[in-house]
């Protein structure tokens, strides 16, 4: 088993294709717009091809890190790349992979960090537009920087959900304003999307507590999964494993359970690695 730090997309894609709804995220990181936050590790078998990638994306305020593969590798690849990966890091992680990580991580010892459980959901164009409800979007306005502040003031209420402006980059980002048009109550985005590989995942779908159940959510939805399905064939989003209520809205949509993974924050837990290089291609 040889271990390696590597740019080679091609290899890379040709293991992640082969699970594109469970390996959605680093799927879409691996399109040429987020190439310069990537930082990808991977195992190689005799035959010169990938049975393993970790994948660092550094493009956010707190890096991000994907795990893909056997566990024994994914393991292997984690202690031996430990000295480069980040001290703090976000996992979103397969069960299985959990103690692979722990050898280098431990949970962050603030108090909102915790392990959260989640569930993935993938949708199909052709399946969306059997079951896209007959509804006006109208309402819903595209997002740009200039909605940032509005964008941050909406997720406190709502701690846990994940936004980055960088995500506003994309142009894939939606939202509502309130009855008098006073502030943005709902909102809907993609966290990344690949057209190279033919898939985009959201991360982000929050309504103010003041005006949910009102069908505002819906709508935000309807417009992002509109205007991305122009441009791509599979949709992923993660939702928590125990909302109901959520699942059921988006199985409405088309929506289907595939896998079940973990989050958290992670940071390192203090130990002195000893130094190990990565071998060159």
């Amino acid at each position: 088993m040889n271990l390696i730090k590597t740019t080679d997309s091609r290899r890379i894609a040709r293991f992640l294709c082969k699970k594109p709804v469970v390996y959605a995220y680093p799927l879409g990181y691996l399109d040429p717009a987020y190439v310069e936050f990537c930082k990808w590790y991977a195992s190689v078998d005799e035959e010169g091809e990938y049975s393993a990638v970790v994948l660092v994306y550094d493009g956010l305020s707190r890096p991000a890190l994907f795990t893909c593969g056997e566990v024994e590798q994914v393991a292997a690849l984690i202690e031996h790349f430990a000295e480069d990966l980040p001290p703090r890091v976000t996992v979103r992680l397969r069960d299985y992979h959990w103690e692979a990580v722990l050898k280098v991580y431990r949970l962050a010892s603030e108090k909102q960090e915790k392990k959260r459980n989640l569930c993935r959901m993938s949708l199909q164009r052709r399946e969306y537009d059997a079951y896209r409800p007959n509804l006006s979007t109208k309402k819903v306005i595209k997002l740009t920087h200039r909605n940032t502040l509005e964008i941050m003031h909406l997720h406190t209420h709502w701690p846990n959900r994940y936004f980055e402006p960088s995500q506003l980059d994309s142009g894939l980002v939606y939202g509502i304003k309130g009855p008098n048009n006073e502030r943005l109550i709902s909102i809907a985005a993609i966290h990344n999307l690949s057209d190279a590989y033919d898939i985009a995942s959201i991360s982000t779908l929050a309504t103010h507590p003041q005006y949910r159940r009102q069908g505002y959510g819906k709508i935000c939805t309807i417009k992002l999964l509109d205007v991305t399905f122009e441009r791509v064939s599979m949709i992923t989003l993660d939702i928590d494993r125990e909302n109901n209520a959520a699942r059921q809205a988006y199985t409405k949509l088309g929506f289907r359970p595939i896998r079940e993974f973990y989050e958290a924050g992670l940071q390192k837990d203090g130990l002195s690695f000893k130094s190990k290089h990565w071998d060159k291609e």
